[in-house]
């Protein structure tokens, strides 16, 4: 794989992180956690999620 795929590659698995996916994954109320409408706990869940997702999509993309 060369440079340009590399970083064509990392650019398109950032772009698979997204808060609806991790809502869906955690069956957590988006609409409610995007208006804070929802509890702490969940709240970090998702946060938590997107720091795994990141770090996962860093370690791969090395």
């Amino acid at each position: 794989m060369n440079e340009k795929e590399k970083v064509l590659k990392y650019i398109k698995d950032f772009s698979k992180i997204n808060v609806t996916s991790i809502c869906r994954k955690l069956n957590i109320d988006r609409a409610n956690l995007l208006k804070g409408k929802t509890t702490l706990e969940n709240l970090v869940k998702v946060k938590v999620e997107i720091q795994k997702s990141l770090i996962d999509m860093i370690e791969k993309n090395k």
